[in-house]
């Protein structure tokens, strides 16, 4: 049968080479995967030149996705467990602060001013300049309880 491309292990090498160097230029991490696939296919020819330009293609696809899920699946097993986990979370960080009612509590609903921000908040209805502290987050809203 008449192939468009009769490719051997020196273009699939080169092409892997090509393929990493943008990677390193880049930085975008998307084509590692695909030099890596490259690299396997140009090695896979060398070794079994009797590949088609078919099969070739289709061990570049493969292994270009096997490479990157299993990267994927190592870098999610290595991330380091921290001791606060809540870190990027501000709501839960609040718990334990004091603030004092700008918005007055009613109907179970208002705002409290933390530093420099205003957060909405549920609790007791409260007037304006009672001074509360965060005792829990429930649905992104700080709750709150009167400070005596």
């Amino acid at each position: 049968m008449f192939e468009l491309f009769e490719w051997s292990y020196v273009h699939w090498i080169t092409l892997g080479v090509v393929l990493l160097t943008i990677e390193m230029s880049l930085g975008i991490g998307f084509f590692l995967w695909l030099s890596i696939g490259a690299l396997i296919v140009g090695l896979t020819c060398f070794l079994f030149s009797s590949l088609s330009y078919f099969n070739q293609c289709m061990l570049f696809s493969v292994w270009s996705i096997v490479s990157g899920i299993l990267w994927w699946k190592y870098q999610r097993g290595s991330l380091a467990k921290t001791d606060n986990p809540d870190l990027n979370n501000r709501v839960k960080r609040l718990v334990g602060e004091t603030g004092v009612i700008d918005v007055a509590i009613v109907n179970g609903v208002g705002k409290v001013r933390i530093g420099d921000t205003l957060w909405r908040v549920t609790g007791e209805d409260l007037f304006i300049g009672t001074k509360v502290q965060v005792i829990s987050e429930k649905n992104k809203l700080l709750v709150v309880k009167k400070i005596e």
